[in-house]
């Protein structure tokens, strides 16, 4: 049966040297994309790495994976230290540039504002680093969602935004080549956005019509509902229908979450809803109350790029279907969404 898919946001954002691939809107073959990121045990990406080094299940079972191509920019100039093989550089197709939103959940609780006013200077110095075709954005989530500052490629007006101006009215902005979470968000879900997870949904929703893949560093202390364990001082914080309804908003507008945890302590309640965020949509989840420069370091080296891949998508019942990624180089980690929804 020939089946439609549209592939919504596959003319990949590039700097000059990041992959362009264009796939053709109809295909024969129902694929999933999964958006992989393998980086060795210094945190460097790993580049030069084909089909045959990824292995990929679905629901638990072998699935056929068509074709890895790595999105991302190029090995610094005099090579990147790593053995891996440089991807040759491939013709550029559509857009280009990162898209990279800061979603700041913001509190004042004494726990918690110190690590994120040094974590919202280090966000400062990140996007001073960014490279002409990204755009960043700010969000903030307090009692609900707002725009601080929409995509833009402008570093002075996003450190400003970063370094003063969460509290303040957000700044007049027009979208960037097109670009734009205000001109899709729902302003009237996001007052009523009352949880941090149903922020993450309307947000998702929002970056949805937003071409390719987009990366978003959460800067914040957690979510969930707690829950005592016995043995454990801190006891967890249990997910409801709000969580799985932002993780299956993030998956379908292809957003990965990494998670940075602003609070002052080395275990708290709220954490594992971090962890959880992470884990399923491909990011990681870093403690930032101490050493700041390193979770930075950290977050740097993973939006260095990805690897798409596209799996054959089998012929099973629809609904919520598990993925697992994995590669076939020793001393490597992979992360990549561990779930899809057809």
């Amino acid at each position: 049966m020939r089946v439609v898919v549209v592939l919504a946001g596959l003319l990949i954002f590039a700097h000059p040297g990041w992959t362009q691939v264009r796939f053709d809107e109809r295909v024969d073959v129902a694929r999933v994309l999964v958006d992989a990121r393998v980086v060795d045990s210094r945190g460097r990406p790993c580049r030069g790495l084909d089909a045959a080094d990824f292995r990929v299940e679905i629901d638990g079972r072998p699935a056929r994976l068509q074709s890895a191509t790595w999105i991302g920019l190029p090995a610094p100039a005099g090579g990147d230290g790593s053995d891996e093989p440089t991807a040759a550089p491939q013709p550029r197709v559509g857009p280009a540039g990162r898209r990279i939103v800061f979603f700041v959940q913001w509190s004042l609780e004494p726990s918690r504002i110190t690590g994120m006013l040094q974590m919202l200077r280090e966000s400062a110095r990140f996007v001073e680093r960014l490279q002409p075709d990204d755009r960043a954005a700010i969000m903030v989530f307090d009692y609900h969602l707002r725009v601080r500052q929409d995509f833009t490629g402008d570093r002075a007006r996003l450190r400003a935004a970063l370094y003063g101006g969460i509290l303040s009215d957000a700044p007049r902005t027009t979208p960037t080549d097109g670009v734009s979470i205000r001109a899709h968000l729902d302003p009237g879900k996001a007052a009523r956005a009352a949880t941090p997870e149903k922020a993450l949904a309307v947000l998702a929703d929002a970056l949805r019509p937003v071409e390719g893949a987009k990366d978003l560093v959460l800067l914040g202390h957690g979510f969930g509902q707690y829950r005592p364990v016995i043995g454990s001082l801190v006891g967890t914080a249990t997910l409801d229908r709000d969580y799985d309804a932002a993780r299956e908003a993030l998956v379908r507008a292809r957003v990965t979450v990494f998670a940075l945890d602003v609070t002052d302590a080395d275990q708290h309640t709220l954490e594992t809803a971090l962890m959880t965020a992470a884990d399923d949509t491909g990011g990681f989840y870093q403690k930032a109350h101490q050493f700041q420069d390193l979770a930075m370091d950290r977050l740097e080296g993973a939006l260095q790029g990805y690897y798409m891949l596209a799996v054959e998508r089998p012929a099973r019942r629809r609904g919520r279907h598990t993925i697992s990624v994995h590669v076939n180089r020793k001393g490597t980690d992979v992360r990549a969404r561990r779930c899809y929804v057809d």
